[in-house]
């Protein structure tokens, strides 16, 4: 079993279906949704299942992009939840970034939140498996949400 201090130095939790299905009533169906951070592919696995059509790339996604997608929809590394976060901003498309709730008390986090809805998911995400989730977190998205701030 995974722990607390092993997350903290791991970005490879694998995100549980869970996680995804707050977000899915607010995702149009008919997008292409680019999963810019694939690992082992359980989100997109999940997002497949869901009905969702996805993108791809090969290589460093905070350089490269697909030829063809309408929004972002990742779990990123959080460790660099600010790369990705300044990424999205950047390309000016819809995106949702599953990220932890303290990403809001983050200055390099900070200033790239102007225009940024917050999906706050009702129940703490188990990413181990353990049963005892350890952090809050949120869809923090654009283009996506019908206000600023939603509540599950």
């Amino acid at each position: 079993m995974i722990t607390v201090r092993d997350m903290s130095k791991n970005d490879e939790i694998w995100t549980p279906k869970s996680a995804l299905l707050p977000i899915v009533p607010y995702l149009p169906e008919h997008w292409i949704y680019w999963e810019m951070c694939l690992g082992a592919g359980h989100l997109a696995q999940h997002m497949i299942e869901e009905g969702f059509d996805l993108a791809s790339v090969e290589g460093d996604t905070l350089e490269k992009e697909p030829m063809s997608w309408d929004a972002i929809l990742t779990n990123p590394p959080w460790s660099k939840k600010h790369l990705f976060l300044q990424r999205s901003v950047k390309l000016g498309r819809p995106f949702a970034l599953l990220l932890p709730v303290r990403t809001l008390g983050v200055r390099r986090c900070q200033i790239w939140l102007d225009d940024v809805d917050v999906l706050f998911i009702a129940k703490r995400v188990d990413f181990t498996g353990g049963g005892s989730p350890y952090e809050a977190c949120a869809w923090f998205t654009k283009g996506l949400l019908p206000g600023r701030i939603v509540f599950e």
